[in-house]
């Protein structure tokens, strides 16, 4: 077990202790990953011998590193969200250490967590997106009517201001004017050093799991609801006191099922993806739009990705063993690659 705070220092054993004790105490330590899992007794200790520890451990520090060394984990289950876990850095970290993880590997990981880089890519690949623009902090600090007149030469309000590195719609703006423009992106740079900019597309938008490695399996599509408001599905809706449900099975015939299954295979395998993803799509006149890709999808007890896959017949151990089956054929696959050139016999 690992615990990050929110100023993205990894917790001393002292304070993780704390806080899963207050946790427990709160909710009850059947509420650990999934309703009915009950915590061990002896959790406290569990944590001592087992949880990463960074640089303010105290006399602790060194199990950070150990662990990893002394090949204390079997796998590694990484279910960061967002920046430090989703972004590559902590897959790069298991690489290093030659450490079998569940999930995709730090290069697919830096791409897929960029927003920017992914409709880039998407372009080279023939994958439809939505229209976009990008540019940097730098960019904007310098020409900011420059970048405004090009967003408005391009784009009909409204559109979508978003961080191209976040996820669960943080720091998202539907703008309908230039107003509303240089707000959004000024809120943007409150979160990431880059702006990304999008034409709105009125249509449903679905979400489709893709695991595996060697047999990728594809889910059955959730819809995801319309927004109480008419603008988009915003944070509090996703995950406030009243959250909406994402509607699954999605309302869609055989057809257009099929067709948005293969689209997410596409999408999984074109991005050399493993493991496990949620890729997310728009539908508008029976065209299918890339939207995001999504690598560490939510896990907990209500997360949508489990509830698509509990109805696509896959129950939580069943997904579990899926997964730690594809990390460990991942892990075989790249082990199995020769690194000393000094051998080659190759003549160019």
């Amino acid at each position: 077990a690992v615990y990050i705070d929110k100023n993205g220092n990894i917790a001393s054993p002292n304070y993780f202790l704390e806080t899963a004790n207050k946790f427990f105490s709160e909710n009850g330590k059947n509420t650990i990953f999934v309703t009915g899992y009950p915590a061990p007794e002896n959790y406290d200790a569990l944590l001592k011998k087992y949880a990463f520890f960074g640089k303010n451990s105290g006399d602790d520090n060194s199990l950070f590193f150990n662990n990893f060394v002394n090949k204390t984990y079997d796998v590694i289950f990484p279910l960061f969200h967002g920046q430090v876990g989703e972004d590559g850095l902590i897959q790069g970290m298991f690489d290093f250490f030659s450490c079998p993880y569940i999930g995709d590997d730090c290069g697919s990981s830096v791409i897929a967590n960029d927003k920017t880089l992914v409709k880039q890519i998407c372009c080279h690949l023939g994958i439809l997106t939505t229209e976009f623009l990008s540019f940097t902090k730098l960019e904007w600090d310098i020409s900011k009517e420059l970048i405004i007149k090009d967003i408005e030469n391009k784009f009909t309000y409204p559109i979508f201001v978003k961080p191209p590195n976040l996820g669960s719609s943080i720091g998202i703006s539907k703008v309908k004017n230039k107003d509303d423009l240089v707000s959004g992106i000024l809120r943007v740079l409150k979160y990431s050093s880059k702006v990304l900019i999008e034409n709105f597309i009125d249509g449903k938008e679905y979400g489709i799991g893709v695991i595996g490695h060697k047999e990728i399996i594809v889910s059955i599509p959730c819809e995801f609801p319309e927004s109480d408001n008419g603008d988009f599905f915003s944070y509090n809706e996703k995950y406030g006191a009243n959250a909406k449900d994402e509607i699954i099975p999605a309302r869609l015939d055989g057809a257009t099922l099929k067709k948005l299954q293969d689209f997410a295979l596409q999408v999984f395998r074109k991005f050399n993806l493993s493991g496990m993803a949620r890729i997310d799509c728009f539908i508008k006149n029976n065209i299918i739009y890339l939207n995001e890709i999504n690598t560490v999808p939510g896990f907990g007890g209500n997360s949508v990705f489990n509830r698509i896959w509990s109805a696509s017949g896959y129950d939580l151990k069943k997904l579990i063993d899926k997964l730690t089956t594809a990390a460990f054929e991942k892990f075989t696959d790249k082990n199995a690659l020769t690194y000393d050139i000094e051998g080659d016999s190759l003549q160019i």
